[in-house]
């Protein structure tokens, strides 16, 4: 089972910062899930909200801001008693600063069907032009973002983040994904197992209590995004792989 930091490590350093990823990687923390916007000069920043209200010194949306205005922001007022200045990254900035990431969920953010097309088309030229070493997988919660991903070309997989939907696995086959991103509170042995009978990964959020952990090891997750990825990365399969 993987262990995923949310955001980077939302609730141990600000979240979706580079020094927030960057903490967590000092730790051995290698796989993160965070989230895209496109600003308004079209470049993808690690942003989880439409607006810059909640995590900065800033306000108004992203997608009325450029690059160069964003990156300026302070980005570490989600997490009080935080003393430094967190600045919000593209993911160029932030892929080339941390070399050691190994997976990611890039979970695809948008307000609408324009701006779910856009910041879909952005990622994929993203990818399919990057390198990349680590493991990489879009996500979204906006259906619209991997109903134009589906049925492209792709070196990438898919994965639908679902909360409510009752049919969880029906959408995640119409999508053509191969990640099942569920709510912790969804999760149960049964469903797992009927997803992994039909070759879908199975990924659970926010998992954060010791005792959900433990349901979720118990449902055989394949992997479990955390606001605390530090606390519980001894769980973390890979890493003892790694250390073995």
């Amino acid at each position: 089972m993987l262990v995923i930091g949310h955001r980077g490590a939302r609730n141990e350093a600000p979240e979706n910062t580079l020094v927030g990823f960057r903490h967590a990687i000092a730790h051995g923390v290698r796989h993160f899930e965070l989230d895209l916007r496109l600003s308004q000069d079209h470049q993808l920043m690690v942003i989880h909200d439409s607006t810059v209200n909640r995590t900065t010194n800033g306000q108004g949306k992203v997608a009325n801001q450029t690059y160069d205005q964003l990156r300026m922001l302070d980005a570490r007022y989600a997490l009080n008693g935080w003393n430094q200045p967190a600045r919000i990254p593209s993911l160029n900035t932030l892929i080339d600063a941390c070399p050691e990431i190994e997976h990611l969920q890039l979970e695809l953010k948008a307000d609408n069907r324009a701006e779910a097309y856009a910041v879909a088309e952005a990622a994929h030229q993203w990818l399919m032009h990057r390198v990349l070493r680590s493991d990489v997988v879009i996500t979204s919660g906006v259906w619209h973002c991997l109903d134009y991903l589906q049925n492209s070309k792709r070196p990438y997989r898919l994965g639908v983040v679902v909360e409510h939907h009752p049919q969880p696995i029906r959408i995640a086959q119409a999508l053509n994904c191969q990640l099942l991103v569920l709510y912790y509170k969804r999760c149960n042995p049964s469903l797992v197992a009927a997803a992994k009978a039909k070759q879908l990964e199975v990924s659970t959020w926010t998992v954060n209590e010791a005792k959900d952990i433990q349901q979720m090891c118990d449902c055989q997750v394949d992997s479990i995004i955390t606001d605390w990825p530090t606390r519980y990365l001894h769980l973390d399969t890979s890493t003892q792989q790694q250390a073995g």
